[in-house]
């Protein structure tokens, strides 16, 4: 409310991401078995465990929040209509995130409307679904645009997956032809890291690291995978296996044996145009759903001006390669996400960036722009 008292009428002032339930981040995203390792200050209990417990308490007598994300949606809805009494005109983001309880493989429903965006029913899939089909409905925060994103978008990520870089375009399309512009839902994505700071955990088209080793990357310093574990499709051109013979773990190869910023770029930028009119820039499978703006780390926007006269080769989809740098592959992204907005129905839309202090934001706002 302060917030919103003192920047509410500023035109600089764009977008807010609705948070709250989750501390740390405004992504659908908590402790629980998959991300989070055993606490060892509590004999070594589970996270899921310590969220049964926790439930069992807190909703005593209540049967539909015991092994149950219910609680979880409560508080995400709420949050929703708190931001949407307290914002005005600018554009509320709701940032799914694939990251809640699995407590069961029963007892959850994923809404008709959101089928296509669980592919693998699952309880965090129907909790986060939910909590969308509230947040898209034309009724609910009225007086500001809507956009969901996901931020957890890598090189890897071209496929079916729950609430994946397909998500959130499946849902713009559905609601592109709508009158209402809160009826209009904006699709976005976020790198999950910088393609700088690692370059192969985020644009290695292989995912890394390998499967079973996914809490590693905020839990264990990847660095100690062995190098046999390293999928060749994360090493730079001319480089193979063989060829790190010498090597016994990740953190010992040189960086440039493995894949550049340039190449973690172009792979990540190809997962997020997947499917829209701009797909074949990117080596993509061209299609009609939009996208309307990207969110990408600061660290990689800084690196593509440090480097704007240093190309390094890129492999493309078709084998082919070219020489580009960073800022050419952000200045594409840019162009392709304008021509996106000007043969859509937004056309009052311009192309903008800013910072956050962890990320700089591509995007088309269609209800204020600075």
């Amino acid at each position: 409310m302060a917030f919103a008292g003192r920047y509410g009428a500023n035109p600089s002032f764009v977008s807010m991401d609705v948070s709250g339930p989750t501390a740390a981040s405004t992504e659908m995203i908590f402790p629980y078995n998959r991300n989070t390792p055993k606490q060892t200050q509590f004999g070594g209990m589970r996270p899921d465990e310590m969220w049964l417990k926790l439930l069992s308490l807190a909703y005593l007598g209540k049967p539909a929040y015991q092994e149950s994300d219910q609680a979880f949606i409560d508080e995400w809805e709420v949050a929703v209509d708190m931001f949407g009494g307290i914002f005005s005109g600018v554009t509320l983001v709701a940032t799914t995130g694939n990251g809640m309880p699995d407590f069961s493989n029963t007892g959850f429903t994923v809404p008709p409307a959101n089928q296509d965006d669980c592919p693998t029913p699952n309880m965090d899939c129907g909790a986060e679904s939910t909590i969308l089909s509230h947040f898209v409905d034309p009724s609910v925060v009225d007086a500001n645009a809507k956009a969901t994103q996901g931020s957890g978008m890598r090189g890897s990520g071209v496929g079916v997956s729950n609430f994946g870089a397909a998500a959130s375009r499946q849902l713009s399309q559905r609601t592109t032809q709508l009158k209402s512009p809160t009826a209009q839902i904006l699709g976005g994505m976020q790198f999950d890291t910088s393609v700088v700071l690692d370059s192969v955990m985020e644009g290695c088209t292989t995912r890394f690291p390998p499967a079973g080793k996914e809490g590693l990357a905020q839990h264990t310093d990847l660095t100690v995978i062995p190098v046999a574990e390293l999928p060749s499709a994360c090493l730079a051109p001319g480089i193979t296996q063989a060829g790190l013979a010498g090597y016994k773990q990740f953190g010992d190869v040189p960086a440039k044996d493995v894949i550049s910023p340039q190449q973690a770029l172009y792979n990540v930028l190809r997962v997020f145009f997947e499917g829209t009119p701009a797909a074949d820039s990117f080596g993509g499978t061209r299609g009609i759903v939009p996208e309307y703006y990207l969110q990408v780390y600061n660290q990689d926007f800084k690196y593509a001006t440090a480097h704007a006269n240093e190309p390094a080769r890129v492999i493309r989809t078709d084998g082919t390669s070219v020489m580009m740098t960073a800022q050419d592959l952000l200045n594409l992204a840019s162009l392709k996400l304008y021509e996106m907005q000007s043969q859509s129905r937004l056309r009052n839309s311009h192309l903008q960036w800013f910072s956050d202090g962890a990320h700089g934001r591509v995007c088309n706002d269609p209800m204020r722009v600075g």
